[in-house]
């Protein structure tokens, strides 16, 4: 049985942690994939291996490994950045293009149109969505409520895409780019200070939103026409124009 001398170093001060003698048949057949060792009463993660395949520390005798401690950290000392966000992303496909509205996975549906029958399940969202802000520490949020009683915002009102785009003055529509994919059936239409987005289903619309930022005036005509109004999730508000 092969005897090999492994040096373990600490990666980031280069401090020699140890020296062992080990059968190679008791290391892996190589460090390309990610490896984690046990040492003592920590976990390290192989960084680096200096010979990287069982074939080649064998054939010398020695291995040198480098190693990050991996830090444990108490989940219930974890901040959520949010305190909501919507359950069911949109269906994605593959690449965008260079006019793609760009969002990201957690903006989806935050700042949306909700159709007004609807009232009932906005109130129970917002009701727990404030309770995460009651229990609100420092910069953080101890909880996040995700959000999943409204799968289908526009509550079955039939919504034309011809009928917003007109309403919004006819601009260009461009794709909605969102967690590395194209939203299907996804529509992005700028307007000044961000963008209206959404879904489209054989020319009616699914879902209806603003992008971070957006000013509502572009839609302050539009929603009440249709019976929507507007739920801003995250500071749990609602807007009826």
């Amino acid at each position: 049985m092969t005897t090999i001398r492994v040096e373990l170093v600490e990666a980031t001060s280069q401090a020699t942690l140890g020296v062992v003698d080990l059968p190679a048949e008791q290391l892996p057949e190589s460090f390309d994939a990610s490896t984690t060792l046990h040492l003592g009463d920590a976990e390290w993660h192989v960084v680096a291996a200096e010979p990287m395949t069982r074939a080649e520390y064998a054939a010398c005798g020695t291995l040198r490994l480098m190693l990050h401690k991996i830090e444990l950290v108490d989940p219930k000392t974890i901040l959520f950045s949010l305190p909501t966000i919507e359950n069911q992303l949109p269906p994605l496909g593959p690449g965008a293009g260079p006019a793609a509205c760009m969002l990201h996975e957690d903006d989806w549906r935050q700042r949306e149109l909700v159709s007004a029958r609807l009232e009932p399940e906005i109130a129970a969202e917002l009701a727990d969505i404030r309770k995460i802000h009651e229990g609100r520490t420092g910069p953080g949020f101890k909880t996040i409520h995700v959000r999943s009683r409204i799968p289908e915002p526009l509550g079955g009102r039939t919504v034309a895409l011809a009928d917003l785009v007109a309403a919004l003055g006819n601009p260009e529509r461009a794709d909605i780019a969102l967690g590395g994919g194209v939203v299907t059936g996804g529509f992005a239409f700028a307007i000044a200070g961000g963008h209206v987005y959404g879904r489209e289903d054989g020319g009616l619309v699914v879902t209806l939103a603003l992008a971070p930022g957006t000013d509502p005036a572009a839609i302050s005509a539009f929603a009440p026409a249709h019976q929507l109004v507007l739920v801003e999730w995250c500071p749990a508000s609602v807007e009826r124009f």
